[in-house]
């Protein structure tokens, strides 16, 4: 089957269409609070969970930077 050969509203459902894992994940986060990094659910406000994925990525950019200013200094 060729491109030439779909018309676009098909063309486009191939792209829309989300993957089965990404909406297993999705239903996951959505039961979970400790998953919940955007704060979409009270509980996971309440928990801090926002607080602390903003923290762990803080965290885990200033250790990239580190990493990568060593290996520069290596060479």
């Amino acid at each position: 089957m060729s491109l030439e050969r779909l018309d676009a509203p098909a063309a486009a459902s191939v792209w829309n269409r989300p993957s089965f894992r990404r909406t297993r994940s999705d239903s996951l986060m959505h039961r979970l609070p400790a998953l919940d990094h955007l704060g979409a659910m009270r509980e996971s406000v309440a928990l801090g969970m926002p607080l602390i994925y903003l923290g762990l990525s803080a965290v885990l950019v200033a250790l990239a930077l580190l990493g990568r200013r060593l290996k520069l200094q290596r060479r």
